[in-house]
């Protein structure tokens, strides 16, 4: 909702992934929030969300990794997508989409169930090998792929 605020930080010197939620109404300083917790072990944390759905990605031990909750951060769920870096994801009409980077090639996979379950990785750079394996290569969002 309007009043809430969902962040993921990654602390690069303690490979944590931490999640912060901010309900304007209570508190208006995201340095200080009771709603935070150190979620996962791991980098490059993206987060999407819908409703009370908070979906975040990260990279552990080049595997990309997914900590998910259902009732606006109270407790987590894990899944495991696949080998890869720099995951971005983007949720639209209830459907979550990651994109994620395996030996040079950009890969989408999709969940209907909030993050439980992946389709199948689809390959999608027609070149093999073409994809540059870096940090903000790749971005997704309801217009497509960048």
């Amino acid at each position: 909702d309007e009043n809430t605020v969902h962040m993921v930080l990654s602390n690069v010197n303690t490979s944590k992934i931490i999640w912060k939620k901010l309900i304007l109404d209570e508190e208006s300083d995201i340095e200080y929030t009771p709603y935070q917790d150190t979620i996962a072990n791991g980098t490059q944390s993206q987060l999407a969300g819908n409703d009370d759905i908070v979906l975040i990605t990260y990279v552990n031990d080049g595997v990309v990794k997914v900590i998910f909750s259902d009732n606006d951060g109270n407790s987590w769920n894990n899944s495991t997508i696949g080998f890869g870096y720099y995951p971005n994801v983007c949720e639209i009409m209830g459907k979550f989409y990651v994109t994620y980077i395996h030996d040079n090639n950009l890969y989408l996979v999709s969940s209907l169930d909030d993050g439980e379950t992946w389709t199948s990785p689809e390959q999608i750079n027609t070149v093999n090998g073409s994809v540059v394996n870096q940090s903000k290569s790749v971005d997704i969002h309801q217009g497509g792929i960048v």
